[in-house]
């Protein structure tokens, strides 16, 4: 009994098994699910951190409770489920917790089934980029949507015209400098001509102009997820061909000693 209360326990916590020289129970995987889960924790802080700049700044308590943000709401639901997927996994790994992994399996099985889920009803609703655009551009903050205007040198994102029977204000990067014909010097004021693109359909062009960019990335983050199931599974399956194994080997044990 002695012998064997030191090979299970050896005065070690599973947490710090590595730090006791006992060989860790998940093995290698348990770092790869470490740099895993630190990558969902990384996208989930960066989806959190926008959308809270994004709702201090633009979006009103009173817009916020509405219930017409759809696009905040998505962004906010999945930033938080990768937050918390992550940091699950994290520790799951740092102390090889099996329920913990178990938990951090069904929060990435939950990922994968809300995004594709989301796609089949956008295309189930025939939701075309550009109305999908058109919701985010509705719910962006004034200085994302300054950022975009001044990078596209366009305004609005019809055009100028959507300000004529609004209270909005153009911005000054719906405004493009050029200096007045004739001899230009220092001393010369530029002259403000507005842009008249909208933004919308410049945007629109330049996803389809850039799908090499944007769609690998996406493609490399659902990737991520599913290699972060199917490792999950793989360690919790060798955790019960493991646990099945050491009881039929005290079972017969116990069987000999009767005998």
């Amino acid at each position: 009994m002695g012998s064997n209360s030191y090979r299970v326990g050896g005065g070690c916590s599973p947490g710090s098994a590595l730090r006791c020289g006992r060989k860790s129970r998940f093995g290698w995987m348990q770092h790869v699910i470490t740099v895993l889960a630190f990558v969902l924790f990384v996208v989930g802080c960066t989806m959190i951190g926008y959308m809270g700049w994004v709702l201090s700044t633009s979006v009103t308590v009173a817009r916020f409770m509405s219930g017409e943000l759809i696009f905040t709401y998505v962004v906010i639901s999945l930033g938080f489920v990768y937050f918390f997927s992550g940091l699950v996994g994290w520790v799951s790994s740092f102390s090889e917790n099996y329920c913990l992994l178990r938990l951090f399996m069904s929060l990435v099985l939950l990922l994968v089934i809300g995004q594709v889920g989301g796609l089949i009803t956008l295309y189930a609703m025939q939701f075309k980029l550009y109305d999908m655009l058109r919701v985010s551009w509705n719910e962006i903050n004034q200085d994302t949507r300054n950022f975009v205007q001044k990078s596209l040198e366009c305004c609005g994102f019809t055009g100028p015209k959507e300000f004529a029977y609004t209270d909005s204000l153009l911005d000054s990067t719906c405004y493009e400098e050029t200096p007045p014909e004739g001899v230009y010097t220092s001393e010369t004021r530029a002259v403000q001509e507005l842009r008249q693109d909208g933004c919308g359909p410049l945007l629109q062009s330049w996803l389809e102009t850039n799908k090499v960019t944007w769609v690998p990335a996406l493609a490399c983050l659902a990737g991520l997820q599913i290699l972060t199931l199917c490792i999950t599974i793989y360690v919790i399956k060798r955790k019960r061909k493991s646990h099945r194994g050491s009881r039929s080997s005290s079972t017969r044990q116990l069987h000999d000693y009767i005998e």
